[in-house]
């Protein structure tokens, strides 16, 4: 396949191609033409990148080089298998909560989406969400529009985004009335008090009781992610183990005000 043909297929994407052998389904993001001078002209050759994913919570990305397009493809595939990341999806179709970073001269914004919303995303981004099987989410990028770029950065969000849920949910394990006497959960305790409480609860609603100025971006992030953006403000949500656990992060900036 020459140049001519990529172009002709449209700039090099093929919108999705199904492994029927495999539980994998991967796309082709974007493929790029790369030329060597030397000594008797030049030479041409292709450079591929592929995310692959079980549309499960599973999802990858790989970069493959070769003097041909299937070939590139080939290898892209291939380098995508072996670099596949399991993310905590929530009912299996969206995120947990909202998420904000940045990657080089880009950043992203994701936005857990209610059902029936769809993937509102374009370019790479809708790529690395069908594959990951996620069918409801808001997303906007800002910066760099460079395709290796942008999928960097959603997978490096998403493997954040599941290394913070598993934190949380040791914080919450660690609240066990059990543990509340022991010396090495302390810092607990203010969050003990209404755990027990919100257990039973469906809704948790939660006041901002101290400003997030001049504190770390990530409990900025976790304000952010629990509705909330100054003082007084009061938000209600569901109680789930996520929610506790991003609770029990900024215990010393927010309280549970009532749980139904």
């Amino acid at each position: 396949m020459n140049a001519n043909a990529v172009a002709a297929t449209g700039g090099g994407h093929r919108g999705g191609r199904e492994e029927r052998d495999s539980e994998f389904v991967d796309k082709l993001v974007h493929i790029n033409r790369v030329a060597k001078v030397v000594k008797g002209g030049k030479r041409f050759g292709f450079a591929a990148l592929v995310v692959i994913g079980d549309q499960k919570g599973r999802v990858g990305f790989g970069h493959g080089k070769a003097r041909e397009v299937p070939e590139a493809i080939r290898k892209a595939t291939e380098s995508a298998k072996r670099n596949l990341t399991r993310v905590a999806l929530r009912e299996g179709r969206t995120l947990h909560h909202d998420i904000a970073g940045r990657h080089g001269a880009g950043r992203v914004y994701l936005r857990a989406a209610p059902a029936g919303t769809g993937i509102i995303a374009g370019g790479p981004m809708r790529a690395v969400f069908e594959t990951l099987g996620i069918q409801d989410v808001v997303a906007k990028s800002i910066g760099s529009s460079n395709p290796y770029n942008m999928v960097i950065r959603r997978v490096r969000l998403r493997r954040a985004a599941t290394s913070r849920c598993r934190r949380c949910s040791r914080a919450v394990s660690a609240a066990t009335p059990k543990r509340w006497l022991n010396k090495q959960y302390a810092r607990f305790s203010r969050f003990s008090e209404f755990t027990t409480m919100a257990k039973a609860a469906k809704t948790i609603k939660v006041e901002q009781t101290h400003s997030a100025i001049r504190r770390h971006h990530s409990q900025r992030a976790t304000l952010i992610g629990l509705k909330l953006n100054k003082i007084g403000r009061v938000t209600e949500l569901q109680d789930t183990p996520a929610v506790r656990g991003m609770i029990a992060k900024v215990q010393h900036l927010v309280r549970v005000v009532d749980e139904k």
